[in-house]
Formats: C-alpha cells, sequence, structure tokens
C-alpha cells in the first residue's frame, strides 16, 4: 500500500475545473467586498458560499489538510458578518494569499505533488492571527497517510491466546512504569517497562485488514524512543497518559480517535530532535514524515521583495539572450540556460510545492536549447514562456486559475517541441488565444494605471463641485478625462465598464446644462458610479475575472435617475410630547453635547440617503443595513451621554430592523414608512438639543410600531 496516495488523484482532476472557478469567484468576491464592506454584504456572502461547496468537495476526495485550511478561510469571512467594520485591506491581502496558495496546491496536487499540506501553514497562520488567536500549531495541517503497510516483523507478530486479558495485563504493566516515571522513582527502569508492554501489546492484538491498533502500539513505542531521558512535564505527562487510554480502547474494542492519536505521536516524532532509535528512522520512512513535514524555510515580506525583484532583472537578462540565441548566437544560448537555472532555484524558495511547469521543461530542454538551430524552432514558445514567468512574478500574490491555465498550454507545447512531435492545429488555436491574452495583459497594466489616475481626478473634481456646488465646475475637464478613459477601456474591450463611464458622461453632461444643484440621489448615484470604477479598475492588472455585476448595478442606478420620484415624507411632529421628563448629557458639558449632535446629524443624513436608495430600489438591501446600523449608532451614542431615552427608542428600532433583515430582503413601503417616522423624531429631537441642550423624549407609538415589527407583522 502507497504511503503517499492519501486521495484518488484521477478523482481530483475530474473535480478540480470546478474547484478552481469556486476560488476564483470567491477571490473576487472577496474583493468586491473588502473594498466597501458596509455596501456589498451580498458579495461576501456570495464568497462564503462557493467555499462551502469547495470544502464538501475537499470532504469528498479525503483531503483533510486542505478542508482545514478552507475552513480558516471561511472562519474568517464568517466573523465579518457580524463585525463588518473591522473589515480592512489587510483582511483582504491575507484572505486572497490563502486562496491563491489553495489554488496552487490543488494544481500542484494534481500534477503529482506531494500532498503535504503544512507547506500551507504560514498562510494558516496568518489566517489565525487575523482572527485574533495568540499561537497556532503546525500539527493542525499535519495529515499524513495513516493507510499504509506496517513492516513484516510488526505483521508477522502472532496474537497470543486470550488477548484480550493478556493486554489488560499489559495495561497495567505500562501503568506501573508510567507513575514511577512520573515520581522519578527508578526512570529508567520504569522506562523499559513502559516499552516492554507496548511490544507485548502487539501480540494480544488479532492480525487483520485493518492494522491501526498494530500502529498504535508500534508507533508508541517509537514515541518513547524520542522521549527517552525527559522529565515529567505536562506535555510529555499527557502524551504518555493518552498512550494508556489507547491500551485502554484496544481492551475495549473501541476505536474512535485511534487515528486522531496516531497523527499526533507521528507529528511528536517527526519533529522530535532527539538522536533517531532504529525503530524511529523506520517509522518515519514507513510514514513518509520527511515529506509531510517538510522544512519551512519562509521568506520574510523584504526577503520576498527583495526575490522578485532579482528575479526580474533575471528574466530581462534571459529575455535578451534567448533573442541573440535565436538569432544564431551560440554563447547567448549557454548564457540563456544558466540564467533559466538561477531563476527556477529562486522560484522554487518563493512557491514552495508549485508545479514549476516553465522551469521543468526548461531544464528538460537545456541540452537542445543550448543549440541556435533548435532554438529557432520553439523560439516564439519559450519567448512566451519567458513574458508569463515575468507576469507570474510581477502578480507573485495574486496569481489565479488563468496563470496556470496559461502555464499548462505552453508545458504541453514545449513538451511536444521537445519530443520533435508535428504542429497540432488545436494546440496552435490555444498559441494564438494564449498570446492574445498576454499581449492583452502587457497592455493592461500602464493603460490601467493612466485611467485610475485620470479617475482619480475625475473624483476630486466631481467631490469639489459637489461639496460647494455655488462655486463652477470644471465641466468641460471633467469630459475630457471621462473621454480618455472610455478610450482606453475600448481598446481593451472592456465593454461593461466603457458603458459605465458613457452614462457617467452623460450624466455630467445633463449636471452642467441644469441651473439647479444636484438631487441628493444624483450625487450618490455620480460618486457611487465613480467608486465602482475606480474598485473595477483597481483590481483588473491582477489577473482577475471580469466581474461586471457592480458595474451594471451603478449603471442601473444612473438610468433610473430620470425616474427618481422622492415622496414628500409625513410629519411626525406627533411623535414628540412636552410631558416627558427633560434629560440633558451627563456633565452638561457642551464639547460633548456638540460631539454628540455632530455625529447624530451625519448618521440621519446618511439614513436619509439609504431611504431615497430603497425608494428607488425595494430589494436594496445594503441601504437597509446602513439604516440599522445607523440606529445602532444613535443608541449607543445617545446612552454612553446619558441620554436614555434617546438610546432606549433607538435600540427599539434597531430590533425591529435587526428582526426584519434576518427574515426578509425587500423593504416594504409599510416599513419604509415605519424608518421616515423613526429618523424625522430623531431629527426633531436633535434640533431639540441643539436649541436648548436637552430634550423630552416619549415615544409610544414609534416604540409600539418597532414593537409589532419586531413580533413579524408588516
Amino acid at each position: 500500500m502507497s504511503n503517499l496516495a492519501q486521495f484518488d488523484r484521477a478523482a481530483l482532476a475530474a473535480v478540480k475545473p470546478g474547484m478552481d472557478a469556486a476560488l476564483d469567484a470567491a477571490y473576487r468576491h472577496v474583493s468586491t467586498y473588502i473594498a466597501a464592506p458596509h455596501d456589498n454584504a451580498l458579495a461576501l456572502s456570495e464568497a462564503r458560499r462557493e467555499l462551502h461547496r469547495v470544502m464538501g468537495v475537499l470532504q469528498l476526495l479525503d483531503l483533510q489538510g486542505l478542508q482545514v485550511f478552507t475552513k480558516e478561510i471561511k472562519t474568517v469571512l464568517d466573523e465579518l458578518v457580524d463585525h463588518s467594520s473591522v473589515a480592512t485591506t489587510v483582511h483582504g491581502n491575507v484572505v486572497q494569499r490563502a486562496l491563491t496558495g489553495l489554488i496552487h496546491f490543488l494544481d500542484a496536487l494534481e500534477h503529482g505533488a506531494d500532498n503535504a499540506t503544512l507547506r500551507l501553514y504560514p498562510k494558516y497562520e496568518a489566517l489565525q492571527c487575523l482572527r485574533g488567536m495568540e499561537m497556532s500549531f503546525e500539527q493542525d495541517m499535519f495529515f499524513p497517510n495513516l493507510h499504509v503497510r506496517l513492516p513484516d516483523e510488526v505483521l508477522a507478530v502472532e496474537q497470543q491466546v486470550a488477548g484480550t486479558a493478556r493486554l489488560k495485563v499489559t495495561r497495567r504493566q505500562y501503568q506501573q512504569g508510567l507513575v514511577r516515571w512520573m515520581r522519578q522513582d527508578g526512570a529508567e527502569q520504569a522506562w523499559q517497562m513502559m516499552q516492554q508492554a507496548l511490544l507485548s501489546a502487539l501480540a494480544c492484538l488479532p492480525a487483520s485488514d485493518d492494522d491501526t491498533g498494530r500502529a498504535v502500539c508500534w508507533v508508541a513505542g517509537g514515541v518513547l524512543d524520542c522521549l527517552e531521558g525527559v522529565r515529567p512535564e505536562p506535555e510529555s505527562r499527557r502524551l504518555l497518559g493518552g498512550i494508556d487510554q489507547q491500551l485502554r480502547a484496544l481492551i475495549n474494542g473501541i476505536q474512535h480517535g485511534q487515528a486522531a492519536f496516531l497523527n499526533e505521536m507521528l507529528y511528536v516524532i517527526g519533529r522530535s530532535q532527539a538522536l533517531p532509535s532504529a525503530r524511529v528512522t523506520q517509522i518515519k520512512q514507513v510514514y513518509a514524515l520527511d515529506i509531510y513535514l517538510p522544512q519551512l524555510a519562509q521568506l520574510s515580506a523584504s526577503e520576498v521583495a527583495q526575490a522578485l525583484v532579482h528575479m526580474n532583472e533575471q528574466i530581462h537578462l534571459a529575455e535578451e539572450s534567448w533573442e541573440q540565441c535565436v538569432a544564431g548566437d551560440a554563447q547567448a544560448c549557454v548564457r540563456f540556460v544558466e540564467i533559466a537555472e538561477k531563476i527556477t532555484k529562486q522560484t522554487a524558495k518563493l512557491q514552495q510545492n508549485t508545479p514549476q511547469y516553465l522551469t521543468k521543461n526548461l531544464e528538460t530542454l537545456a541540452t537542445h536549447l543550448r543549440d541556435p538551430k533548435y532554438a529557432r524552432l520553439i523560439g516564439m514558445d519559450v519567448a512566451m514562456a519567458l513574458l508569463l514567468w515575468q507576469n507570474g512574478v510581477t502578480h507573485f500574490e495574486h496569481l489565479d486559475a488563468r496563470f496556470q491555465e496559461q502555464s499548462r498550454i505552453l508545458s504541453e507545447r514545449i513538451t511536444a517541441a521537445a519530443n520533435q512531435q508535428p504542429e497540432d492545429v488545436a494546440r496552435m488555436a490555444e498559441l494564438i488565444t494564449l498570446y492574445c491574452q498576454m499581449e492583452h495583459d502587457a497592455l493592461l497594466a500602464p493603460l490601467g494605471k493612466e485611467m485610475l489616475d485620470n479617475l482619480q481626478q475625475v473624483e476630486q473634481k466631481l467631490n469639489d463641485y459637489l461639496s460647494d456646488t455655488s462655486q463652477p465646475a470644471e465641466w468641460t475637464r471633467l469630459q475630457q478625462l471621462l473621454t480618455q478613459i472610455y478610450g482606453g477601456l475600448r481598446v481593451l474591450s472592456l465593454e461593461h465598464a466603457a458603458q459605465l463611464v458613457n452614462a457617467l458622461r452623460e450624466q455630467i453632461q445633463h449636471l452642467s446644462g441644469s441651473d439647479a444643484s444636484p438631487k441628493l440621489i444624483e450625487s450618490h448615484a455620480v460618486a457611487s458610479a465613480v467608486t465602482t470604477l475606480g474598485h473595477y479598475l483597481q483590481q483588473l492588472p491582477h489577473g482577475g475575472q471580469e466581474d461586471i455585476a457592480p458595474l451594471q448595478n451603478a449603471q442601473v442606478e444612473l438610468d433610473k435617475l430620470h425616474l427618481s420620484s422622492v415622496a414628500t415624507l409625513p410629519s411626525a411632529a406627533s411623535v414628540i410630547e412636552s410631558s416627558a421628563e427633560e434629560q440633558r448629557p451627563i456633565g452638561e458639558d457642551q464639547e460633548i453635547l456638540d460631539i454628540f449632535l455632530e455625529e447624530a446629524e451625519e448618521v440621519l443624513g446618511i439614513m436619509r440617503d439609504n431611504v431615497e436608495l430603497c425608494q428607488l430600489d425595494a430589494e436594496n438591501k445594503a441601504a437597509l443595513v446602513v439604516i440599522r446600523r445607523g440606529f445602532h449608532t444613535l443608541k449607543g451614542s445617545g446612552r454612553m451621554v446619558g441620554l436614555t431615552d434617546f438610546g432606549e427608542v433607538a435600540w427599539a428600532v434597531e430590533r425591529a430592523l435587526n428582526k426584519w433583515l434576518l427574515e426578509r430582503a425587500t423593504a416594504t413601503p409599510a416599513l419604509l414608512k415605519f424608518i421616515q417616522h423613526a429618523e424625522q423624531a430623531f431629527s426633531i429631537w436633535v434640533e431639540e438639543l441643539q436649541r436648548t441642550g436637552g430634550v423630552r423624549v416619549v415615544a409610544p407609538e414609534l416604540i409600539a410600531w418597532a414593537l409589532q415589527i419586531e413580533q413579524g407583522a408588516d
């Protein structure tokens, strides 16, 4: 039985395209969410859903280590559901690097790499650190294949008569040795008693197809070899006590927990620094522990950055040498091979266990590549491999499934050339498509930066105008900048983004021809469109697939502007009753009151904006979440300054909205009417605080209304 093939590689190959697509989608959704957490709760849900799908497939494939790793990614996203305010670009970077690492690892497995999931430990540790875990453990990611063939001398031990009864005696012998060792009463003899008990235990177990019981006893002996001479400490006592519990389980015929404990003992043996005994050496060989416990020489961030710069320089030298080689310079061919070997070694340090398609094939071709005549036959293939190599170095932290697919195509091309196979028409078509993609990517970086710079100027000029509409806007310059962006998007065939820019140009034209100040809904739609374009352009150079949904949503908002009709809000003055007892901020400190009022006015303004958004789109759940968060803020700040009645009413409204968001996705007219009444009531109370420094809060109707909604009424 192989000590490596712990999973069905053919089954992995069959389901991998689906997993690649799911992980790639999760990567994009995380990017969307991190860009604006408050407005993209749906993107977070989608990312979690994709990861849940991947976890199910990994469970079917019995890839336990990858299940643990993927679950940790999902846990990070789960914790952001109720804590979106803590989401930062750090969360995005850590999660995206973890997703990229998972994609690379799966790709490596498909192409014959070892299932050493511990290589993902640095990314696993980063995920746990992000969640506030003070310490992570390598053992969480250690999953060697336990279904191996044990040595003949272990399997050949014949079971003695009355095996169970003798096993009880053997366990008592082990316990006596364990107690003596813990008391340090003849430690050497105690150790011999425990070792002899484990050897005797092998003879008490029947030979069967499932040799886990014998494996536990054999490996436990190896643990004793590694710990011999150590003094009783909590960890060693726990481990040796665990062996005693395993003997008890064998007596009672219980197999539950055997695999987990065997896994733990193998980790202890694999990481032991003690001089290995013959048994320990054999255990390491049988379970291939050197493969499952790789040396994690993780480079620091500065070392990675330095290595990437050096590799970029080497790739430029390789390109120059290759051009000269193809032109007939034999010395240049030799230089190219030497440079390629250097890059290969450097790449291996950065991407452990990632299949280096291109480097492996270039190594295979090394002899042929020294001959300019042969080099000319594959000149284009190798030139494209160098271009792809450079793209991989440039976007090292953001490589996705598309990069792996491009590598596969070039790998097959170079392999076919090495075997002097005739040109394949289908492969040539793939090559042409790949070349177009790579040319597109080469153009994308500088053009994308230029478009992003232009868009930032657009955003700044619009902000200046919208913050003070009495000042003239630079309408002509705005149109020029947007026209340049539009042209760049058309060159790159990014039609959906180009359509949004065109809609934005039309809206800017409308604003420039109007004497009236823009409505709030207009300002929001324009600003949202610019922000969406900015996020889109920022993500393009990373090689991810085009996510057009945010672009389409932003365009819908612009298209709706001419249909917008905001209803006149009904009066809510009846909510206030003058008979209430007046409350004032604690200490009547004017500075405290000013801070509270400033925050309250800002929160209420945001609420009004999002009510308008809900009126235009009843299914805009993100807007409802923002409104709910506003009442949560009013509750907390009100209580903090001693306005308990103010805070309690806000808490009643917040609970109602919590209930609504939990069970429904649509803002009905009745709900919006409730929110409008609540917002107006709080606006009146804030205005009263501004005038008098105190407020009387009585809102029985509003609280009753909130309670009805909380209890499920519309």
